[in-house]
């Protein structure tokens, strides 16, 4: 459990995206996967090899965002719908046990204020001799350091393309202080190293992507899940 905390950790930091694209982008289709994940604890090496492969999916129209996690072949998905006023549904499935969280802004603003993200205050420091080209785009490297004492042991990079405009947040992230949108970040962790990189991006995003069948799930507040879920989420940003 304390390794799929950990996972969560890192991966969180793309669930419940919510994007607004500048003129550049009117709507987009960002998929990316972790192309490696790593563990120097032998007893952890094996459950990560499960987890490589994990898919996130990025939709945005209209002042709305879907973000979808498929974990562990579909053992665990997600699916967060944000809407143009920052109230969300999102759709949990853990192994066939399904729940449905809904939550309007005022009540996500509200726990984010009593849950601290240590992510949320970062100092940016971006180096232009390093660069990679991803999904048909061209990036740099950008190194964005916690201020929060108790993320001293972590880091988070990433490689951003200034051809990609978007205001976003990603879990208390502000992705506008970046010169540009990640298109690929690199997370190390005591004992974990995850790569997310995107494999596909697209300018156009159909409605029907929207569509989530409530059918099966169990509707909670959030913090109902927080409980459920051994109060993991606060820090997170959920």
């Amino acid at each position: 459990m304390k390794l799929l905390q950990t996972f969560l950790f890192a991966v969180a930091l793309l669930i419940g995206t919510s994007i607004t694209a500048q003129k550049e982008l009117s709507e987009v289709y960002i998929k990316m996967e972790i192309s490696d994940i790593e563990s120097s604890n032998p007893e952890s090496a094996a459950m990560m090899e499960m987890l490589k492969g994990t898919e996130t999916e990025i939709f945005h129209k209209d002042g709305k965002t879907l973000t979808a996690l498929n974990m562990m072949g579909g053992m665990i998905t997600v699916k967060n719908v944000v809407d143009a006023d920052g109230n969300f549904n999102m759709f949990m499935d853990a192994m066939g046990n399904k729940m449905l969280v809904q939550s309007t802004k005022a009540e996500s603003d509200r726990l984010k204020a009593e849950n601290p993200n240590p992510m949320a205050d970062l100092e940016f420091k971006a180096d232009k001799t390093d660069t990679k080209t991803i999904a048909g785009y061209e990036c740099y490297k950008v190194v964005a350091t916690p201020k929060d004492a108790e993320m001293a042991d972590a880091s988070f990079h990433a490689y951003v393309s200034e051809e990609i405009k978007v205001k976003a947040n990603v879990q208390g992230i502000d992705i506008s202080e970046f010169p540009g949108f990640p298109l690929e970040f690199i997370m190390e962790m005591p004992e974990v190293k995850i790569i997310m990189t995107t494999v596909d991006l697209k300018d156009a995003v159909d409605d029907a992507n929207f569509a989530v069948d409530e059918n099966g799930y169990k509707k909670m507040t959030m913090e109902e899940f927080q409980s459920a879920m051994g109060g993991m989420g606060g820090g997170f940003g959920f």
